[in-house]
C-alpha cells in the first residue's frame, strides 16, 4: 500500500515537472519568435 501511495506521488511530481518544462518551452519559443521579428523590423 505504501509502495504504490510513492509511486502514485513520483508519477504526478513527474508530470507536473513534464507539464511544467512544456510551458517554459513554449515561452522560451515564443520570446524568440518575437525577438525575430524585432530584429527584422530594426534590420529592415
Amino acid at each position: 500500500m505504501q509502495c504504490s501511495r510513492e509511486k502514485e506521488r513520483m508519477i504526478s511530481a513527474c508530470s507536473a515537472l513534464q507539464g511544467q518544462s512544456m510551458e517554459a518551452a513554449r515561452r522560451r519559443r515564443f520570446i524568440a519568435r518575437i525577438l525575430m521579428r524585432f530584429t527584422a523590423s530594426v534590420l529592415g
